[in-house]
């Protein structure tokens, strides 16, 4: 016997996955929300199955926003974050789920940030002397000035705008960053 939905289901469930897979603006944002929305699906059946391993996900889950373009906005910080996951979890884990989630949003801010630094209206800004001084210093040894943003409390978005201004390389930007 064969098994059919009724027609208004299969309605509902046409309209809600055309949504789902549809363009909705830039395929890179189109990317990173399914693959977000993707992630946290995964996260609720590898916290059912494995308990254990809540505070990684928790960790996960919460290291986008905490490291997306309007981190400065948000009332989190990433390394309290850290500390407290470190609390529930061995250090190694936590280590290779932030990095990872940290390298992830890294990866999407360096493309938001050649978008709006290559804004007509901020020509003046990237041709003021101070910041072609800054990009001169930064071209002296760029990978470990990366490490060094990343390690410190230095502004890691002036770091950022540094490297994507002198055009270094995002491969090695994302090396340099995990390394810091």
């Amino acid at each position: 016997m064969e098994m059919t939905l009724p027609a208004a289901t299969t309605r509902w469930w046409t309209r809600l996955w055309g949504g789902l897979v549809r363009p909705h603006g830039d395929r890179r944002w189109d990317v990173f929300l399914r693959a977000t929305g993707f992630v946290g699906l995964i996260g609720i059946p590898v916290v059912e199955f494995v308990p254990a391993s809540a505070p990684l996900v928790w960790l996960a889950v919460l290291s986008l926003p905490a490291n997306s373009p309007l981190s400065p906005l948000l009332p989190t910080f990433f390394e309290p974050l850290i500390i407290e996951a470190a609390k529930w979890a061995s250090v190694w884990s936590v280590t290779l789920v932030a990095c990872a989630g940290y390298l992830y949003m890294e990866y999407l801010n360096w493309h938001v940030y050649v978008w709006v630094l290559n804004w007509d209206r901020l020509a003046g800004l990237r041709s003021r002397r101070s910041v072609r001084w800054g990009v001169r210093m930064f071209a002296r040894s760029p990978f470990w000035m990366v490490v060094i943003f990343a390690f410190t409390p230095l502004p890691f978005w002036a770091g950022r705008a540094l490297a994507i201004l002198h055009r270094y390389p995002l491969r090695r930007f994302l090396l340099a960053t995990a390394v810091g």
